[in-house]
């Protein structure tokens, strides 16, 4: 699983690009949108997606989901994922989770 954000979405023609954290551009199709609401992938979303290369060599994105709520702020499962990616202290991640709740 890889993080990115959105770069630019088409929703008129259903393609968009990906800039991952590692810096790769990867395209994407609105059929590649695994959220119950596929309209909240916009310009500028936080996503995780899985990568793979198609026939033609160009990197695509699959299995795209936003890391984003409703109102915009990031879920815990997205801290959680980076804490055992990164391997983070758990307490950074609590920490996290309350202030961007507003408990800070």
């Amino acid at each position: 699983m890889h993080y990115g954000t959105v770069r630019w979405f088409n929703k008129k023609t259903g393609a968009g690009l990906i800039r991952t954290d590692d810096g790769e551009g990867v395209i994407f199709l609105n059929s590649d949108i695994q959220d119950s609401d596929p309209s909240s992938i916009d310009k500028g979303s936080r996503v995780t997606l899985d990568v793979q290369k198609s026939r033609s060599g160009v990197l695509a994105a699959i299995n795209v989901r936003s890391t984003e709520l409703s109102h915009g702020t990031t879920d815990h499962f997205t801290y959680n994922s980076l804490a055992s990616q990164h391997d983070l202290d758990a307490r950074f991640v609590v920490e996290m989770n309350e202030k961007k709740q507003g408990h800070f």
